[in-house]
């Protein structure tokens, strides 16, 4: 039914068809005139800024790594390098995890401070990347969990009032 020639030309576009609809992976070969390239792709600034994004959402819900990597099928391991920037999330499992922790996945991308201006301070203000490191951290959780128990605007406005004073204590010493 085909001859060799047919039978070849199958298999070649049999075998291109599959490296086309191949996943990228982390470690991924590349042949160039009888060579092997190892191409690896390193993860970022902008990486570890979605894994606190992560990070910040599992712990503002009282979820522990575990407990997300069971949603998501993974161990807590793989959860950690994500949170930390160690290993890239691809554009599906952060799907997942929006999915898991019930957010929408817009939620995890935000001002990027490293495009515009690299977190560099504007007018004595914080830099954005270490207002974004504070928010991930467990003592900001504590206090946004806290703060918002808090119903009376007005002993809102004080305990926002006393903050300001101490940074503007701290500040001048």
């Amino acid at each position: 039914m085909f001859n060799k020639i047919g039978i070849e030309l199958l298999l070649v576009i049999a075998n291109d068809h599959r490296q086309f609809n191949e996943v990228p992976t982390q470690h991924q070969s590349e042949h160039r005139e009888d060579t092997l390239v190892l191409m690896t792709r390193k993860t970022g600034a902008y990486d570890v800024e979605i894994g606190q994004r992560i990070r910040a959402q599992r712990l503002s819900r009282g979820m522990s790594q575990e407990d997300l990597a069971e949603r998501l099928g993974i161990t807590f391991q793989q959860v950690q390098k994500y949170e930390k920037g160690g290993n890239r999330v691809t554009a599906a499992r952060l799907r997942e995890i929006a999915n898991a922790l019930k957010l929408p996945i817009v939620s995890f991308y935000g001002h990027d401070s490293y495009a515009s201006d690299n977190g560099s301070r504007k007018n004595g203000e914080a830099s954005d990347l270490h207002v974004q490191e504070f928010i991930t951290s467990t003592r900001a959780i504590n206090l946004l969990k806290h703060f918002s128990q808090i119903k009376d605007p007005s002993v809102q406005n004080m305990v926002v009032f006393l903050c300001e004073q101490l940074a503007e204590k701290q500040a001048d010493d």
